[in-house]
Formats: structure tokens, C-alpha cells, sequence
């Protein structure tokens, strides 16, 4: 099936390469055609939530999020099942607070 991105959120500028060039490098890419907005989180933030104790953050950062987006507790994002021990099968419940607030079940693991 086609590539999905898996860029952070985050604006990014669009370069675009005539194909008169090898359009390989970044060197290739000299005419700046505009603005895309990748709506998603940031990458690599850490979180932390203790056995027996409720599960929730409000801190969640990104760029565009919105209620209703979810998260799964996953060894490899893409790859495998939900981590054990969290309700649901590792998938939380829907974001709140502009997609910033997450929790899974009861809150509770």
C-alpha cells in the first residue's frame, strides 16, 4: 500500500524540484512553493503513569490535535498488541482539552 508519513507535527516548508534536476539532494529543491501542515504529535515525549494509580496527562504536545485522537501503549508503534495490563488492549480513551488530556479506562492500571 502507499507510505504513510510518520514526520512530527509541525509546519514545514514545501521545496520543489524541476525535473530537469535529479531531484535527490537538497540542493535540488531551491523554489520554495509554500507551507505544509502536518497535524500530529511531537516526537519522542515522555509521559509517566504508575501500577495501581490513575493514568492521565494533560501535557500532550503536537501540532493541529484534537479531541477524540487516541493513543496505544505499543512495544514498536505499528507492530504487535496493546501492552499488558492496560485497559482496553493499550488503546486509550478519547483525547480531551484540544487533544492534549489522555487516560485509558477507568484511569486506573
Amino acid at each position: 500500500g502507499p507510505l504513510r508519513s510518520s514526520s512530527a507535527g509541525g509546519i514545514y516548508r514545501m521545496c520543489w524540484c524541476a525535473a530537469t534536476y535529479p531531484c535527490s539532494t537538497y540542493a535540488d529543491f531551491i523554489v520554495d512553493s509554500g507551507t505544509l501542515h502536518v497535524l500530529g504529535p511531537q516526537h519522542f515525549q515522555t509521559q509517566e503513569c504508575l501500577p495501581g494509580l490513575q493514568c492521565m496527562f494533560e501535557n500532550f504536545r503536537g501540532y493541529g490535535l484534537q479531541d477524540g485522537q487516541r493513543l496505544m501503549a505499543l512495544a514498536d508503534c505499528g507492530f504487535g498488541q496493546g501492552m499488558h495490563g492496560f485497559p482496553n488492549s493499550g488503546i486509550s480513551n478519547g483525547a480531551t482539552k484540544d487533544g492534549m488530556r489522555y487516560g485509558w479506562g477507568d484511569g486506573s492500571l
